[in-house]
């Protein structure tokens, strides 16, 4: 799913599309492109009983950044975005006034 929000980056003139504050459907701007949601829907289906609802995918102020957060069976949530190459956080921030992160759990 990372790489093909990087292409998705390049090919619409360096922005990741507009930007989205938490998003449990996740099927919004670039996610809803058919094959991040196939990769979503992988992840979803490995994750908690809740992981449908309670996931997260944001994008970032100016179509800069992203994150996606989803529940895990233990517990915790698995979080990957526009930095790092993913771990234990929920995808925060994004819409219009900030940057897509991975944050700790509980905030």
């Amino acid at each position: 799913m990372k790489a093909e929000l990087e292409l998705y980056y390049v090919g619409n003139n360096n922005s990741y599309g507009t930007p989205i504050a938490a998003d449990s459907t996740c099927n919004t701007g670039i996610f809803g492109q058919a094959t991040i949601q196939l990769a979503l829907a992988e992840a979803t289906r490995n994750g908690a009983t809740d992981a449908l609802t309670m996931r997260n995918c944001i994008i970032g102020i100016n179509g800069q950044s992203w994150a996606v957060s989803i529940p895990l069976v233990d517990g915790n949530s698995w979080c990957v975005g526009t930095t790092g190459s993913g771990g234990i956080g929920i995808a925060t921030g994004g819409g219009v006034g900030e940057a897509a992160v991975c944050g700790p759990m509980g905030s």
